[in-house]
């Protein structure tokens, strides 16, 4: 009887072990991605943040000295936010592109995937022309986009308001409304690749079991599809709401570096410094890289926040 037990008493102790490494292990797999993918491939940019370049004059040759300064760049920019013009309009149009991405495209592209999952009339046309943007290369569709706006809308602008526009894309009235309007179309092709799939997921006897109890296609898609693809929807919410620092809004691809002050975002002001940095001025790669540590500090804890408020107030399946 004394063995029976002490035999029992082993083998619970042998699983206890057993999920007790299975959840290390379990636990060990993103540590370790987030350690070398991010911390070991990051660590000179990370110590970039507390260091100045400058350029000292040694036996007649300019070098670039490192210099340890503390959170000096970091003060840098906090004093320089106030008065710098670019910061703030870059800012402003990255908040644009969030507020458009998240209540233009992602309710746009949600109704199209449901438009295409339940195939409708032309539902075989949208999915063409909504999915070929990621099938062909982005920059294809920029320079088509580019010479078509530079043909089209002055004459449009000449013959229906008597305006002379020299360039569409450049103008600072008629140029940030052509690239929204590239930015929603673009939009769609990625978001609504993943909420066909999360729609398709959703089991079919759901939507009949909702026609049954008298649901029209509004009640089925409040109902069911929104709570069946919320997981997918939430982190695209997310997606948009911190790529506020991140966003280039396709400016680079439109401009290359020479975009104007007035259409910049902070993903694409940040691009750009760290572009001229290596060609021009390395001595501003610390500053680059404290935006960079600094954006990244305030999205972390942003994410984790809109992550927990999506999950306690979104709709549930049950």
């Amino acid at each position: 009887m004394q063995s029976d037990v002490l035999a029992r008493l082993q083998r619970k102790r042998k699983r206890n072990v057993s999920s007790l490494l299975f959840y290390v292990g379990m636990c060990i797999l993103p540590l370790a991605q987030f350690f070398i993918f991010y911390i070991l491939v990051n660590f000179n940019t990370i110590l970039l943040a507390f260091k100045s370049y400058q350029y000292v004059n040694i036996d007649n040759t300019y070098k670039v000295v490192e210099e340890w300064i503390g959170l000096g760049n970091f003060h840098t920019i906090i004093n320089t936010w106030n008065t710098s013009h670019i910061l703030q309009t870059s800012l402003k149009n990255s908040l644009v592109y969030a507020v458009t991405s998240l209540f233009v495209c992602i309710p746009l592209s949600l109704l199209f995937a449901y438009y295409i999952v339940r195939r409708y009339r032309l539902a075989n046309f949208f999915k063409a022309v909504l999915f070929l943007p990621s099938i062909v290369c982005s920059m294809v569709f920029v320079i088509f986009y580019m010479n078509l706006s530079e043909s089209l809308v002055p004459e449009i602008a000449k013959s229906s308001f008597g305006v002379n526009l020299d360039t569409a894309m450049k103008d600072r009235n008629v140029g940030p409304w052509l690239l929204l309007f590239f930015y929603v179309w673009i939009s769609f092709s990625g978001s609504i690749l993943l909420y066909v799939d999360a729609l398709n997921a959703i089991p079919e006897s759901r939507i009949e079991a909702a026609k049954i109890d008298g649901c029209g296609e509004l009640g089925i898609f409040w109902h069911v599809v929104l709570p069946g693809a919320w997981g997918t929807i939430s982190s695209l919410i997310i997606v948009s709401l911190t790529g506020v620092v991140a966003n280039q809004a396709f400016l680079f691809d439109f401009f290359g570096m020479n975009a104007p002050a007035s259409f910049q975002t902070l993903g694409y002001y940040q691009f750009a410094l760290v572009a001229r940095s290596g060609g021009d001025d390395p001595t501003q790669y610390p500053l680059a890289s404290t935006y960079g540590l600094l954006f990244t500090l305030i999205a972390t804890p942003l994410t984790l926040i809109i992550r927990k408020l999506l999950k306690r107030f979104g709709p549930s399946e049950e």
